[in-house]
């Protein structure tokens, strides 16, 4: 008997230990590190435990954690046995800041409505009120017409006084139906975006005594990044480029990053890990006829096409500048990427929208020069060409371009190049002419036999309206052949930097204030005459 009571104590005691309910256990977000497609998001929480085998849960966090990046680091008198992850449908999701100031102003417009139909009411009241008195009852007294007239005049005024007042309810009415739609709308659209479960962390651990336990634990979530942008400044073409680097941080996780640390990384965790593996390169005869068609006439680009990538630089203002985030921003850099730790507090809230962060406020020493290829555009351009810009970290991305202190335009400023100078053009000066005409004495066509033979010739001109030195390039070009039956011979260029396989000519020219310069070139094309070809 005695046994029987050691091992039912015994069962019981085990029972006791191993069905303890699950703990739910509250979390905070102390660091969020942001790659350009996905975040890391790392937590901390405390909780106060009894001895045994319990389960704590880890709730209302994100429901796009992936499971494989969880990891859970333990403080304090305890073992970590497991850690899993799962799905609450029963939970119901904090509601976001958003949707909460939307049905904020949703309940006011509603106030709003119903205090409108009591006015309307106050004064349909009146109205029915005057209908009602509008009878003249005379007993054995004389009316007199001027009491008639006053009489008459009181109904009219107040009727079209309650009249003018009914029409401004009805109006301010219908103004605020129209409002109430729309904040119903945004609210039914955040709602059934919203994502109905949440993501819990299940963490099982033993202690052998009542402890004190803290937990740090990190996941990975997808649906977030940041974008690079930038505001580029040129004061003048003595001065350096400054550049302001932002980011665009949006995220859409489920969960509100309130007051965290911030860090921007360049990294894409997302991306393979696996180093491409090389294979034989095979080639075998194709059972049909290759056909190829170039769809423009030209081998030239042209300014917007080439050059495209402007910026712009800030006027260097007489008292100090206020503080941005980029003074409290930190940049470090590993073998594989660099990060850009924000040192004051940032609040992102999931709701998708894209929040500017400025990471760095940067100069950069330029190297200016104006550029125009008159065939395809008479403008000219200013460029800034920075050199050794690798060191600055940049990532390709959209900008604005800001020139003596006048917005310019944007462009796309394109980092993925392996040139050791990178190109931006600040936009174009309207202060410097150019012109591009055809030599008309040289123009003409000749039969030579079986041949014919087309002389062309164009004349560039400059003139600088601008009150200093420019140093100017000018860039264009003179057809190739691409068969053997056509001939072409450049016959004068002006000391033109040639490339007679690309068909380009190049020249560098210093204008003084004021004045101009002239460039020319002529070539001749033979072919056979019962051939046309296109010389536009």
């Amino acid at each position: 008997m005695k046994r029987l009571f050691l091992l039912t104590l015994n069962i019981s005691f085990f029972f006791t230990a191993f069905s303890k309910e699950p703990i739910e256990v509250s979390s905070k977000i102390e660091t969020v590190t942001v790659y350009t497609r996905g975040a890391q998001i790392q937590r901390t929480a405390t909780k106060s435990v009894e001895a045994g085998v319990q389960t704590l849960v880890f709730s209302n966090l994100s429901n796009q954690i992936d499971q494989n990046s969880i990891q859970v680091k333990g403080v304090g008198d305890f073992t970590i046995l497991s850690v899993t992850q799962q799905h609450n449908y029963l939970s119901i999701q904090a509601k976001t800041k958003e949707v909460l100031a939307l049905e904020d102003s949703l309940e006011k417009t509603n106030d709003k409505i119903e205090i409108n139909k009591k006015l309307r009411e106050v004064y349909e009241s009146e109205r029915d009120l005057l209908n009602q008195n509008k009878t003249m009852k005379v007993n054995e007294k004389s009316l007199f017409v001027e009491d008639l007239e006053e009489l008459a005049n009181f109904f009219r005024e107040r009727n079209s006084d309650l009249a003018l007042k009914t029409l401004e309810i009805n109006r301010i009415e219908k103004l605020l139906i129209e409002k109430r739609n729309q904040f119903q709308n945004q609210l039914n659209e955040l709602n059934n975006s919203a994502k109905k479960s949440t993501g819990e962390i299940v963490v099982e651990i033993s202690a052998e005594k009542k402890a004190l336990c803290k937990f740090e634990f990190s996941y990975f979530v997808h649906n977030a990044g940041w974008n690079p942008s930038y505001d580029i400044r040129a004061k003048d073409v003595l001065s350096p480029i400054s550049v302001d680097y932002k980011a665009g941080v949006w995220q859409n996780t489920g969960e509100d990053w309130e007051n965290i640390k911030l860090s921007l990384s360049t990294g894409a965790p997302t991306r393979t890990s696996m180093k491409p593996i090389i294979r034989p390169w095979k080639l075998i005869i194709q059972n049909f006829n290759a056909y190829r068609s170039d769809s423009y006439g030209g081998k030239f680009e042209s300014l917007e096409s080439k050059k495209a990538r402007p910026q712009s630089v800030a006027l260097a203002p007489a008292d100090k500048e206020a503080y941005s985030v980029a003074d409290f921003s930190e940049i470090s850099e590993n073998q594989l990427n660099v990060s850009f730790d924000i040192k004051i507090p940032y609040t992102i809230t999931s709701n998708g929208k894209s929040q500017s962060v400025q990471i760095q406020k940067l100069e950069m020493k330029a190297d200016y020069e104006y550029y125009t290829a008159p065939k395809f555009n008479n403008q000219v351009f200013l460029l800034a060409r920075i050199a050794n810009w690798g060191t600055f970290n940049l990532l390709s991305g959209s900008a604005n371009i800001y020139y003596d202190g006048a917005f310019t335009g944007n462009t796309y400023l394109n980092t993925q190049t392996a040139n050791d100078t990178l190109e931006i053009a600040l936009g174009n000066d309207q202060n410097i002419k150019v012109e591009r005409t055809k030599i008309k004495d040289f123009n003409e066509k000749k039969v030579i036999g079986s041949n014919q033979k087309q002389s062309e010739g164009y004349e560039i001109s400059v003139k600088n309206n601008r009150s200093f030195p420019v140093s100017l390039v000018i860039e264009d070009q003179f057809p190739i052949s691409a068969d053997k039956e056509i001939e072409v011979e450049l016959i004068e260029t002006s000391d033109a930097k040639t490339d007679k396989e690309k068909g380009s000519l190049k020249w560098e020219v210093n204008i003084p204030s004021g004045n101009s310069v002239k460039k020319s070139f002529k070539y001749t094309v033979k072919y056979p005459k019962d051939k046309i070809i296109n010389l536009n």
